[in-house]
This record gives C-alpha cells, sequence and structure tokens, in this order.
C-alpha cells in the first residue's frame, strides 16, 4: 500500500509541544486580581490558545481599569516571557521522538504559535532536537488564531499549499485556524474538552503520530485514536 504523506507538518506550540499553558494563566490571573477583577475558570478556559488581544479585551471589560489594551497585552507577553527565562519551560513527553521521527520522513516541520516573538524565540531556543524549520509567531500576521493566517504564512514560507500539510492543535482556536486554512488537521489533549469539526483526527499523544496515521489522515480519514488503549 502506498503511503501519501504530506508536504509539511504545522505544529501548534503552547499546549501542544510545551506545557507553557499554566504559565499564560497564572500572569492572567495574577493580572487580573491587580486591576482589581476575577478570573473564572470558565472565563479562564477561553483564554486557551486564543489571541492575546481578545484576552486584553476581557481582562479590561473585567476590571473596568483605565490602562489601555496595548500596554496590557505588552505587559502579559512581558512577564510570560520573564516566567520562561526565570524557570524555564517544560517541553512535554515525547516531543524529541515526534521531532525526529518527522525528520526521519524528510518532511518539513513549521511552528504555528500565537505567541509572540518575545516568548517563542525563547522557547524554540532550547527545543530538545533540531528539526524545526520555521517559526510563524503570533506578531507575524495581523490576526492570529484563530483567523488561519498564521497557517497560510507557514504554508507560504515553506513553498506548500495548506492542503496538503497537517497541522496537530489542541486547542479550539488553533483547531478552528488549521481547518480554515485547509490543512489537515489531528489533535492532541490539552486543557479544553473539544468537540471536533468534522473531517478533524484525534490522538491520545504525538506518540501516536507516525508515517501511517499522517498517510491515513491525507487520504481523507478521519481517525479517532482517544479511546484506544495504549
Amino acid at each position: 500500500m502506498s503511503v501519501h504523506l504530506p508536504a509539511a507538518v504545522l505544529l501548534d506550540q503552547d499546549g501542544t509541544i510545551i506545557d507553557s499553558e499554566p504559565i499564560w494563566d497564572e500572569v492572567e490571573f495574577e493580572l487580573t486580581r491587580e486591576l482589581g477583577g476575577t478570573l473564572t475558570p470558565e472565563i479562564r478556559q477561553t483564554f486557551i490558545g486564543g489571541p492575546l488581544d481578545a484576552t486584553a479585551r476581557t481582562i479590561i471589560e473585567l476590571t473596568g481599569t483605565s490602562v489601555s489594551q496595548d500596554e496590557i497585552e505588552h505587559e502579559i507577553v512581558e512577564r510570560v516571557a520573564r516566567t520562561i527565562h526565570t524557570r524555564g519551560v517544560r517541553w512535554l513527553p515525547g516531543v524529541a521522538d515526534f521531532l525526529t521521527r518527522m525528520r526521519s520522513l524528510g518532511l518539513p516541520i513549521a511552528v504555528v504559535t500565537a505567541s509572540y516573538h518575545r516568548i517563542a524565540d525563547a522557547v524554540m531556543a532550547n527545543a530538545p532536537v533540531e528539526g524545526i524549520t520555521l517559526m510563524v509567531a503570533g506578531d507575524d500576521v495581523e490576526r492570529p488564531k484563530p483567523d488561519p493566517a498564521g497557517y497560510l504564512l507557514a504554508a507560504e514560507r515553506l513553498g506548500v499549499p495548506p492542503e496538503d500539510c497537517v497541522a496537530v492543535e489542541d486547542s479550539f482556536p488553533g483547531m478552528r485556524a488549521a481547518v480554515d486554512a485547509g490543512a489537515r488537521t489531528i489533535m492532541v489533549p490539552g486543557m479544553q474538552h473539544l468537540e471536533l469539526f468534522p473531517g478533524v483526527s484525534r490522538v491520545r499523544s504525538l506518540a501516536d503520530i507516525d508515517a501511517d496515521l499522517l498517510s491515513r489522515v491525507m487520504s481523507g480519514e478521519s481517525v479517532d485514536l482517544s479511546d484506544v488503549a495504549a
């Protein structure tokens, strides 16, 4: 049986390859508290994988602060970046093996993240293995996830059609962006419980993504391994 591999793998960052969501959550919660508001668990869930401008607007609405949206966005980015520089960030289990496996298949890998370069560059500088071809950060595009602009730009820079790519995501905004870009999309477990869009596949972890699964996804199959015993 022939193997139909994608032209490239487009990989989300926060929550998919690094365990950074708790850092974002801590920073956003503390900043909101300092400004006189409280983030409920329900609101905090909506921030996961979403655009920074929407987070800043929500914080302004909750607190009634006179601090500008740009200032809040800047403060969040600076605090997250400082935390990552101070504490480091944990790469999720299996990432190194996944990157090595994709490289052995000859597949270019682009990281497509809503995080700004101030954060993403620091993360990529400590990648567990080589093999990431390029990165598109949130400040590379006018409209970050859930808009598909980041995925479209990554495919353009790689010189491949987005519909010939597989995107790997963990959040609703990321899934929306990848699907709207036309990429075949695979979801890994994240901090949100998600109902999948039609045609989207789901795996237990990055360890499930190999040449066979990529070929099945590229052939139009919706694969769901979430309930399959390891």
